[in-house]
């Protein structure tokens, strides 16, 4: 059983795969995809909720990756894949393994016997090579949204309000992406906005910024 706690109640789940359920409680609508022990939670209110690579979460908050370390040190949670996996993050001579653009720690076997606990039935001392592990974590609680998240968001409220997204941008991500690039560099000269946004970036953040599908954005 997988058991995931919600900052409201602890909620529990069945392995299943291929499987969503969307429920409703208070003024929160959430949709829960899992499969097998992946978990994913959207909320349309809160979109910090989801799983970030860690790479991903230091770009959105401009996190270094000493801060990033710090944080898991202080209760950030994280996940391993493959999963259950405990690191023992303030154990100093695993932060040089820890590769934060491609989300992942390998170990080599004697710091590994040191600094990660692996699940059951594994024990540290049976293990004769090293390890390398996927990380991903969730954004802590009362995490800030940033500037450009909240700017691509009015603005896109406010051109689906003009009616003066294209049909194109409507369906392809990436042409989302790139008027949204163009409008970037509009509020840059208005002051509204301190730096253009590339395109590529747009377009890597708008799932996540629960922009996009923009059939879906309200």
């Amino acid at each position: 059983m997988l058991e995931t706690r919600m900052e409201w109640a602890f909620l529990a789940f069945l392995p299943a795969r291929d499987m969503a359920v969307a429920f409703v409680t208070g003024l929160h609508y959430f949709v829960c995809v899992f499969n097998g022990s992946d978990l994913l939670v959207v909320t349309r209110r809160d979109m910090n909720a989801t799983w970030r690579t860690t790479g991903a979460l230091c770009r959105e908050l401009d996190w270094s990756k000493r801060r990033l370390i710090h944080e898991m040190c202080n209760r950030l949670r994280y996940r391993t894949i493959p999963e259950g996996y405990v690191i023992e993050w303030d154990n100093d001579f695993l932060w040089p393994y820890l590769n934060v653009e491609a989300s992942e720690i390998s170990v080599p076997y004697g710091l590994y016997a040191a600094g990660v606990v692996p699940p059951p039935p594994k024990t540290r001392a049976g293990l004769d090579r090293g390890l390398t592990l996927g990380i991903e974590v969730l954004p802590p609680t009362g995490a800030e949204v940033p500037p450009s998240a909240e700017w691509a968001f009015a603005t896109t409220r406010r051109l689906q309000a003009e009616g003066r997204i294209p049909e194109d941008a409507k369906k392809k991500k990436s042409k989302l992406a790139h008027l949204l690039a163009a409008e970037s560099q509009k509020a840059v000269k208005a002051g509204q906005l301190g730096r253009a946004l590339k395109a590529t970036y747009l377009e890597n953040q708008l799932i996540s910024w629960g922009i996009w599908p923009l059939s879906s954005f309200k």
